[in-house]
């Protein structure tokens, strides 16, 4: 999951104090420097050191990286790990991806973890066969410093012609979309169960849009993100001779939806949406129990198709604007 200009919504909550929580789910990681943390976040450093160094943009201060739930004693400890960073003057700089990828993989209660959990229950509506319709409101927060922006920033296109109404408030544009979902599980051909296999056994991590392109990097170093991973599996279907596609847009869930890349495949006269690399990172992610979602399962939780690739959904937009997805379950 990534989101063009960052994902907006819940900030400064206690996981412990998180209503999706519950029992029965496996619960965040013991920050406190215990057994399974320390080897989550090795796994976590092990990871971020696969990608070249050269790649990345060492820009984001450690001071920022609290809307990340990452503590200064934190990020001290990565660092001493080995997580790549620079050094300016006494102050620590990061990947800014790599910050987020460590919010996940550590299930710190950061708004990107905890958006990721409450994604769950659309999962689980979907899955159960019950129709859902979501109502989306993409809401952009301009920086200005005045009572009211003045940018030209509008929406993409694509947004604008998919969105019901477009407005404008003194911060910025918004627009409503409605997305209605009712999907029956379908399971990948078989001749694609292998490839399909192998994702599910790929680490997930934010990788630079430079290696976007380089599908080998999937195989070299074991990495992917969902960008990478739907353009790999995009092209092993259509080698296949399966008919697929990548689709960029939004994961359905209440509060806020989060912006996301997967595969579609066309089966049964219809876009069947696959995701085996975030089905398979929910188990170490904490938010699902192992075999609760099957990798070669199409991704029955709800799906807003925007776009074919990961693009910027405000055109022209100022720096420092801000972007989020207040989504709410509307009667069907």
């Amino acid at each position: 999951m990534r989101s063009p200009m960052g994902t907006g919504g819940v900030t400064g909550l206690d996981a412990r104090t998180d209503p999706n929580m519950t029992p029965d789910r496996p619960p965040p990681l013991d920050g406190s420097g215990g057994p399974a943390f320390q080897a989550a976040a090795a796994d976590l450093v092990d990871a971020a050191r696969r990608i070249p160094d050269q790649l990345r943009t060492f820009s984001f201060p450690a001071a920022g990286a609290l809307r990340y739930a990452l503590t200064p004693d934190l990020l001290a400890f990565l660092a001493g790990l080995g997580l790549p960073h620079r050094r300016h003057g006494t102050e620590l700089l990061f990947e800014r991806l790599d910050l987020i990828s460590a919010t996940v993989a550590l299930r710190l209660p950061s708004p990107d973890y905890l958006a990721m959990r409450r994604w769950r229950r659309s999962l689980e509506r979907c899955a159960s066969g019950s129709p859902a319709t979501y109502e989306v409101k993409m809401v952009t927060r301009c920086a200005c410093a005045g009572e009211r922006c003045r940018g030209d920033h509008e929406f993409h296109p694509r947004v604008r012609s998919l969105a019901e109404n477009v407005g404008r408030t003194p911060h910025g544009p918004t627009a409503l979309l409605r997305q209605r979902v009712h999907h029956s599980p379908v399971e990948v051909p078989d001749a694609l169960r292998a490839v399909f296999a192998r994702m599910a056994g790929v680490r997930h991590h934010l990788l630079p849009p430079t290696l976007w392109k380089d599908l080998a990097f999937v195989d070299r170093a074991g990495l992917a993100d969902c960008e990478l991973a739907a353009r790999y599996l995009c092209a092993a279907a259509q080698r296949a001779g399966v008919p697929a596609r990548t689709s960029f847009g939004l994961l359905l869930a209440t509060p806020y939806s989060v912006p996301h890349t997967w595969l579609e495949l066309e089966l049964h006269d219809r876009w069947v949406p696959f995701d085996p690399l975030l089905l398979a990172s929910l188990v170490p992610w904490g938010i699902a129990r192992p075999g609760e979602w099957s990798p070669t399962g199409s991704l029955t939780a709800g799906t807003l198709r925007i776009c074919a690739r990961n693009t910027p959904l405000v055109e022209r937009p100022p720096a420092g604007l801000g972007l989020s997805f207040p989504t709410r379950q509307v009667g069907d």
